[in-house]
């Protein structure tokens, strides 16, 4: 049944090692969300040192990367899947209520400040010997517009 999934919709079998197990957590251990982005290896922050609640700046290779956290205030519980480590069902769908979002996001150079001169203040002449015009009859309104008496 499985087979004929990857076949019929052309899927390859990943065999990537998970990085994290069912029974590497805890009940009572926080769960932080990293939001990272797709050229980073998340095997890449193995050592590093993050306060959360704080902004960091750490290294990857020769990239300079930032983060920002923040602690979560909702109600919302993430579904996320884990290995078991067993080989009769080995993954276990569980819901849990996230501590918090960490997003990494490259660091950019400093902003260079750039004084944008604004041009003169230059009025154009108002056109003369420019016709009368009615808004709705035109320039020869003076036949189609019909006098009312008092």
């Amino acid at each position: 049944m499985l087979e004929d999934l990857f076949h019929n919709e052309n899927l390859t079998y990943d065999t990537t090692e998970a990085n994290l197990n069912l029974g590497d957590i805890s009940e009572d251990e926080e769960i932080w969300v990293f939001d990272i982005p797709k050229t980073i290896n998340p095997k890449n922050f193995k050592g590093q040192s993050i306060k959360l609640g704080k902004k960091n700046n750490f290294q990857v290779g020769n990239e300079l990367y930032e983060t920002c956290s923040s602690a979560s205030d909702s109600k919302q519980h993430l579904s996320l899947v884990f290995n078991t480590g067993r080989r009769k069902r080995p993954y276990k769908t569980i819901n849990v209520k996230p501590a918090g979002c960490v997003q990494v996001r490259q660091k950019l150079s400093s902003i260079v400040d750039i004084d944008l001169v604004s041009p003169k203040k230059a009025s154009v002449p108002f056109p003369k010997n420019l016709k009368l015009r009615h808004p709705l009859f035109g320039h020869d309104y003076r036949d189609k517009v019909i006098s009312v008496e008092k």
